[in-house]
């Protein structure tokens, strides 16, 4: 319900892309299950919260754009 408000918020503002600098697994989870759900809005490029975070989640490389590029894992908050 959180991350539904923000995007009406930010879209109703004219924002239509964030980046998230310290996404962490759980916040990964939950923008992946709007996605899943077709909820997803915004555009929103990821950074991990930590080292952790990001091989968990991507791996050793940047996640493809997923939901029609609409979300991507693009590296670690340094």
């Amino acid at each position: 319900i959180a991350l539904d408000e923000a995007q009406e918020l930010l879209l109703s503002n004219g924002i239509t892309a964030v980046a998230d600098m310290g996404t962490s697994s759980d916040d990964w989870q939950v923008i992946r299950r709007a996605g899943d759900r077709g909820r997803l809005r915004t555009r929103i490029i990821s950074y991990a919260d930590s080292l952790e975070t990001l091989l968990d989640v991507a791996g050793d490389r940047m996640t493809p754009w997923l939901y029609e590029g609409r979300l991507r894992m693009a590296g670690q908050k340094p």
